[in-house]
């Protein structure tokens, strides 16, 4: 019973919010996004009034490749190096951060290792789920590309 009324109140909370949200959209841009896949928590995001993009931050961006916008946490920033080698492990500043799956992306070549410092401007972006669609296949990101620093404000559970 008791949660009943606290899943009551968080949606109440969240038509609330778009309510008075979605008028602000044409002064302040997009303030909620929603992500509904398992690259990160499923549910909605909210924009933060943030300039400095730090490590650890969810970022919504456009993806040039799939004209689409995506949501994933920062990786790694100017300054840091990240390194591909050739069993398809993704290094940063000499940590393993993810791993490519090359069975489910086919086309990607692993052919020798690499190395690259990200330049200013630029983020390496990751996901959580080991199938993500992120910087392991598509390369850093660019500031221009970004459209949000972002917050999760309600997560949504499968049950």
């Amino acid at each position: 019973m008791v949660e009943k009324k606290r899943s009551g109140r968080r949606w109440l909370v969240l038509v609330f919010a778009l309510l008075i949200g979605l008028p602000l959209l044409s002064t302040f841009g997009p303030l909620i996004f929603l992500n509904r896949t398992p690259s990160i928590a499923k549910g909605f995001y909210i924009k933060k009034i943030s300039e400095n993009i730090r490590i650890g931050d969810i970022l919504v961006f456009y993806d040039n490749d799939k004209n689409n916008k995506l949501i994933k946490y920062v990786a790694g920033q100017a300054g840091d190096e990240f390194c591909v080698d050739y069993r398809g492990a993704i290094w940063i500043n000499g940590l393993f951060a993810a791993q490519i799956n090359v069975q489910k992306y086919s086309d990607f070549s692993l052919n020798q290792s690499r190395c690259e410092t990200l330049k200013k401007g630029h983020w390496f972006v990751l996901g959580d789920h080991p199938d993500s669609y992120d910087s392991r296949y598509f390369g850093p990101i660019k500031t221009s590309q970004v459209i949000a620093q972002v917050e999760l404000a309600f997560e949504i559970k499968q049950p």
